[in-house]
């Protein structure tokens, strides 16, 4: 149903802290059952088919916009545990700005795009590199092998560095500096 032609509540409010979800399968595309509005529908999550709890300790499919919007749901708290400080609009317009565009959803979603909540959580932390020294090693059962891992927060003087040392089937990870 087009929620432009057909406004449905609480969907269509126009609050800061609504996100209207539509549904997409496992092609990406709009089911039948789903709404949709390229106006006041914002974006799309995977909501079709979704294994979800029933009452009294059970599970089954289920499929609806109603297994969508959890998805939006947590990738909000999500992004929130890593971005303490968005209030409600910073937190939509983050949402919003990540997702993946899908030329199945233009003219059905505003954002033209289906959640990416890996996006969403990365765009308010630094872009990071990781190296690691050396970058391939063999060794044999019992011994002992050292590796150390760097990260750098990319446009920062920010670097964890690690040592990992493998004795066997075990490894012990020393945090050797933090700059």
């Amino acid at each position: 149903t087009s929620n432009d032609d057909a406004p449905v509540f609480p969907a269509s409010y126009t609050a800061p802290n609504v996100i209207a979800v539509a549904a997409t399968d496992s092609n990406d595309y709009l089911p039948a059952y789903s709404n949709y509005g390229s106006q006041s529908v914002h974006l799309a999550a995977p909501g079709d088919n979704i294994y979800s709890t029933v009452p009294n300790g059970g599970y089954m499919f289920a499929s609806g916009t109603s297994m969508a919007t959890p998805m939006v749901s947590g990738a909000a708290a999500l992004v929130l545990s890593v971005c303490k400080t968005l209030d409600a609009a910073s937190l939509k317009n983050d949402i919003l700005q990540t997702v993946t565009p899908l030329g199945s959803l233009a003219g059905k979603v505003a954002s033209q795009g289906r959640l990416n909540a890996n996006a969403a959580i990365r765009s308010c932390i630094p872009d990071f590199t990781i190296a690691a020294s050396p970058s391939a090693q063999a060794s044999s059962a019992g011994s002992t092998t050292n590796y150390t891992i760097t990260i750098t927060a990319n446009g920062t003087n920010r670097t964890l560095t690690a040592l990992i040392t493998e004795v066997g089937t075990s490894s012990v990870v020393t945090w050797e500096s933090f700059q």
